[in-house]
């Protein structure tokens, strides 16, 4: 299964969303410590909890290729979904200097290390492109009531998803409810989610997606 992140152990809980403000800088922080309080047991039950409340969205019924990602940091695992729907093809992502590419692989691997010590797919795996991918799960540290998400501020996803080929696949952020927020200071390359799921549940900003022939 793809490698998860170890939480820090510790049993502080998890804050509400307005104990985060201020600038993103002070937003990163913030929700850095939310994560890394999460005890291992905690950690699980929560990703758990997420995993359930995603996979009981309709999407699942048709989505044929979806995006997805190695937690780090704190970041919520999947593996709890993997097992519970059947999505055919699995995409994860290499970082290519200042760029993210996507490549074919199971959950399970086969993995490598990548230039920032996150697990990616093998060089050799089969590239995806755009008009292929139904979904794509997009790890965020916090996201607003607008859709827009709050990364660890190298840009990857905002520089994909401002590609016109990019902006049609629909995006649903990943998260802990204690990053959701009414408002997250923006810049003007920031682009907003379709959607974001936590543990408290999924929201859709804009229309979900659905199937073309519906």
């Amino acid at each position: 299964m793809c490698p998860s992140a170890k939480p820090h152990p510790s049993s502080k809980p998890v804050g509400s969303k307005s104990e985060l403000g201020g600038t993103k800088t002070a937003f990163r922080q913030a929700a850095l410590q939310e994560r890394m309080a999460l005890s291992a047991g905690r950690y699980t039950r929560l990703s758990a909890q997420l995993c359930a409340h995603l996979a009981a969205d309709p999407l699942w019924s048709w989505v044929q290729t979806v995006l997805a990602f190695c937690p780090v940091q704190g970041e919520p695992s999947l593996a709890a979904l993997y097992p519970r729907i059947g999505v055919p093809t699995w995409g994860f992502p290499r970082c290519q200097g200042r760029d993210l590419t996507w490549h074919c692989t199971s959950p399970a691997g086969p993995w490598q290390r990548g230039p920032c010590d996150i697990p990616e797919p093998l060089a050799a795996a089969p590239q995806l492109h755009p008009a292929q991918i139904d979904l794509m799960l997009v790890p965020c540290l916090a996201c607003d009531d607008q859709g827009y998400r709050l990364g660890y501020g190298g840009g990857y996803y905002d520089r994909l998803l401002s590609q016109p080929e990019w902006q049609q696949v629909p995006t649903l952020g990943i998260l802990w409810a204690a990053g959701r927020v009414a408002q997250l200071p923006r810049d003007p390359w920031d682009q907003p989610l379709w959607g974001c799921c936590t543990e408290a549940g999924l929201a859709w900003f804009r229309s979900p997606p659905a199937h073309a022939s519906d």
